[in-house]
């Protein structure tokens, strides 16, 4: 349990160094909104991307669950930069863990669940 709050700290402390260093290489063209320039939002995004896979790295391990907070840099993302940042985010966390942990098979079912969805078969069509 105590290394479980130890990775939960160095997590808040990764995300606050991050944003702390993104809005200091990016002080020139602050405030970061979602009707900002369009480079602005995409190095938000990858700075967020980055930070979401090195917390996908340093996931909180409990017993059998890992857990990780990867979602507080998408919401940065998505806060600071709009859509176009939580897009660039969101991509780079998906090549970032399928790179580190390869497709499981509860995340390859989720996909086909998701074509499924947009790509309902036709009435009659069984």
């Amino acid at each position: 349990m105590e290394t479980g709050i130890n990775s939960f700290f160095i997590d808040i402390s990764l995300i606050f160094l991050f944003m702390s260093l993104t809005f200091y290489v990016m002080r020139k063209v602050l405030p970061i909104q979602p009707t900002s320039p369009l480079f602005v939002r995409f190095w938000f995004g990858v700075s967020n991307g980055l930070t979401a896979i090195l917390l996908i790295i340093n996931s909180i391990e409990l017993e059998d669950a890992r857990i990780d907070l990867r979602l507080i840099p998408i919401a940065l993302s998505a806060t600071f930069a709009g859509p176009f940042g939580a897009i660039v985010t969101l991509g780079l966390i998906f090549i970032g863990r399928t790179t580190l942990h390869g497709m499981s098979a509860p995340f390859v079912e989720s996909l086909q669940s998701l074509t499924r969805a947009f790509h309902p078969t036709p009435l009659g069509v069984g």
